[in-house]
């Protein structure tokens, strides 16, 4: 018997449907659900939103692979989810897939509005003059910076430019609360590196000539616009990315 007490935080308006997947799925990694979820409306009423919201999240976890939904069975959490296999889509925050590897995480976080970085024009093909919040944020396991990042979000697509001090680590709750539209995916582009002049990485804890697996990512709305960029370096001392395949 589930109780409605949390794990489960009530969400506000914003972007509702992806909220709850996210709490739902965050619930999950916790160990809270153990392999049975509760009923929609036990969800709904933990989420403090409608059973059709809780119906939209659970079905995006179900086409990613991540829980089965079955008449009369329930809703099972399948057997192979963790922050690993979730990091690449973006499901899951890479403090995460840190933590879930035993590290103790910090995340130090910066923001610029400028002119966008040569990376980016090489990268994305992008207008060298494009004027962007540009967002530095490295993660830290046990003091060491493991991934380094930098998100660029043009300003076009800003509400307004007096952005908070402390701003979300996640692009995606960045663009809910400080842009005119909210990104809903991305793609990402797998891309060997070697660790020196000018690949120098992200994660500073990659020593010069080593390698290194940097991201690009690029970011849609649901209509497809591209509303940003992401460069992500990765030291595979203490991430290594995984995927599930399904036929």
């Amino acid at each position: 018997m589930h109780t409605l007490t949390p794990p489960l935080k009530s969400l506000d308006n914003s972007s509702v449907s992806r909220r709850a997947r996210s709490a739902i799925l965050e619930a999950i990694l916790a160990g809270h659900f153990d392999e049975r979820l509760p009923p929609e409306e036990e969800l709904a009423e933990m989420l403090r939103v409608s059973r059709t919201t809780v119906r939209s999240a659970l079905l995006d976890l179900e086409i990613k692979g991540l829980i089965t939904r079955r008449r009369a069975r329930g809703t099972t959490v399948n057997a192979h989810v963790s922050a690993t296999q979730l990091a690449l889509d973006r499901l899951v925050g890479f403090n995460w897939l840190l933590q879930e590897k035993g590290y103790r995480v910090k995340v130090e976080l910066s923001h610029v509005i400028s002119k966008i970085q040569p990376e980016f024009v090489n990268a994305f093909a992008v207008d060298p003059e494009l004027e962007c919040c540009l967002m530095t944020k490295r993660y830290y396991a046990d003091g060491v910076c493991a991934i380094g990042i930098i998100d660029a979000i043009p300003t076009q697509y800003l509400v307004t430019r007096r952005l908070r001090k402390q701003l979300p680590a996640s692009v995606f709750e960045f663009s809910d609360r400080y842009c005119n539209k909210s990104i809903n995916h991305a793609t990402v582009e797998i891309v060997p590196m070697v660790a020196e002049q000018p690949s120098v990485a992200l994660a500073d804890s990659i020593v010069p000539g080593r390698g290194f697996v940097r991201l690009h990512e690029t970011h849609y709305t649901q209509e497809a616009i591209v509303m940003g960029w992401s460069i992500i370096d990765v030291n595979d001392k203490f991430v290594r990315f995984s995927v599930v395949r399904r036929p």
